[in-house]
């Protein structure tokens, strides 16, 4: 009974606070005497004496609609047609440059079979972190170490490529863009 009684008089005084705030914002708002308005618009000469400062101000930003629309000019863009295939991971603004480096030639070692094989999969994806990089490769999830059963596996994986070694070489396979 005794925490009904405090949570009573507790809704009561905040219901009495929220009537003094609204009644002091309401009795206190600053009157602006149109004399004090009407010296404002004299100095800038542009308003008569019975409309109002906010008016004054929006006649002083008076802007040509007419002329903004008729500089509008309207061009024919076909999206289809323009739209690029991008990597859904790359940022938009501040995007990483891209690398030019051409893929690492391999040693005459390598049998052609497995190099082929190498050369043939597909990275779909890249998740960059400086510490644990994982990658998408042939819809399976690779990291740097991963070891495949033909003996090839992942000795790096960079912003925008997977790079595999087998035997000595180093096969770099680019970030395949949808």
């Amino acid at each position: 009974m005794n925490s009904q009684r405090n949570k009573t008089i507790l809704v009561i005084g905040l219901v009495v606070v929220l009537a003094g705030v609204l009644i002091f914002q309401f009795a206190h708002k600053p009157a602006r005497s149109p004399a004090a308005a009407s010296k404002k618009t004299q100095a800038t000469g542009q308003v008569t004496t019975g409309e109002s400062v906010k008016v004054a101000q929006l006649r002083e930003t008076d802007v040509d609609i007419r002329a903004m629309q008729a500089s509008i000019k309207e061009v024919d863009f076909d999206y289809d047609r323009e739209r690029q295939a991008r990597d859904p991971l790359t940022p938009l603004v501040g995007a990483l440059a891209r690398r030019t480096d051409d893929q690492a030639v391999p040693d005459e070692t390598v049998p052609p079979a497995i190099l082929g094989e190498v050369l043939s999969k597909t990275v779909s994806g890249i998740v960059w972190d400086a510490r644990r990089p994982v990658a998408v490769v042939d819809n399976e999830v690779v990291y740097p170490g991963y070891q495949y059963p033909d003996g090839t596996s992942v000795a790096a994986i960079e912003p925008g490529k997977v790079v595999f070694k087998v035997g000595d070489s180093l096969i770099q396979v680019e970030l395949e863009e949808l």
